[in-house]
């Protein structure tokens, strides 16, 4: 029965060791996939925004410096991006302002991905190679989750998809990087974006009960005591051989000798 009752403690120290905690999580990286909730910019009308209802109402996209367009047909400067499917994809003109492109969930998710590339490359005035954007995710608390850099390639649209491994995604910033020509390129044009549900995570149970458990272990060989008494001397018998007892007159744990 003590053993029992040990393994069982193990079992839930385990349990409790590998319980996610709010704000930590692992960013991975993911291959494309269809996500239970998408966005190609199908249904948006042409314009500018400065803030942009997307995902049948899941999410709104921001930009910092106000410099966000849903484009019908292509988008170009140095090289010319066309949607990936349809007639529109999004667009966020960050170069030089050095703007945020902020996609924010009612609820999390666990997956984020979609195609995105840039509109500059190498070209008079535009000596460097471009630069790939930065993307940082975080939970509804606002707690960093992790970053990663993406593949906005000049001229084309990439997959570009991660998962969080523990708690889920509330918010995802999208920024550019300085190029290797020391200036700040990042035109940046998206298209087909996924997310996917965050899965129902269990709850961690309070410090106070994992402390309580810990406490359990220790006591664990004392916890079931038998008392008998002979000739005013008492000794203490562990739970297993009470439970062998066959004496009547046992109460409440205790047995008479």
């Amino acid at each position: 029965m003590i053993m029992r009752f040990k393994l069982a403690l193990i079992g839930l120290a385990v349990v409790l060791a590998g319980a996610p905690r709010q704000g930590e999580a692992d960013i991975v990286v993911q291959g494309a996939f269809t996500g239970d909730v998408s966005e190609g910019f199908e249904t948006i009308a042409q314009g500018h925004y400065t803030s942009l209802n997307a995902f049948g109402g899941f999410a709104t996209l921001t930009e910092t410096t106000n410099n966000l367009d849903v484009v019908n047909g292509s988008v170009g400067s140095v090289y010319t991006i066309v949607p990936r499917s349809g007639n529109h994809l999004g667009f966020s003109q960050m170069d030089s302002n050095f703007g945020i492109l902020s996609i924010t969930m009612s609820s999390p998710v666990q997956s984020f991905g979609g195609y995105f590339g840039e509109v500059y490359g190498p070209a008079a005035g535009h000596a460097g190679t471009g630069a790939d954007a930065s993307i940082s995710f975080f939970d509804g608390s606002h707690n960093l989750l992790g970053s990663a850099t993406m593949s906005t390639p000049g001229g084309s649209l990439a997959w570009n998809g991660w998962a969080s491994t523990g708690a889920g995604i509330s918010e995802v910033d999208i920024s550019g990087t300085v190029a290797n020509d020391g200036v700040f390129h990042v035109g940046l044009a998206y298209d087909d974006v996924q997310l996917t549900y965050a899965q129902p995570t269990a709850t961690p149970l309070p410090s106070t009960i994992i402390m309580l458990a810990s406490s359990a272990l220790i006591l664990a060989p004392v916890l079931g005591l038998r008392r008998a008494g002979n000739a005013g001397r008492r000794k203490w018998l562990p739970l297993d051989e009470l439970a062998e007892s066959t004496t009547p007159d046992h109460v409440a744990g205790c047995v008479t000798l």
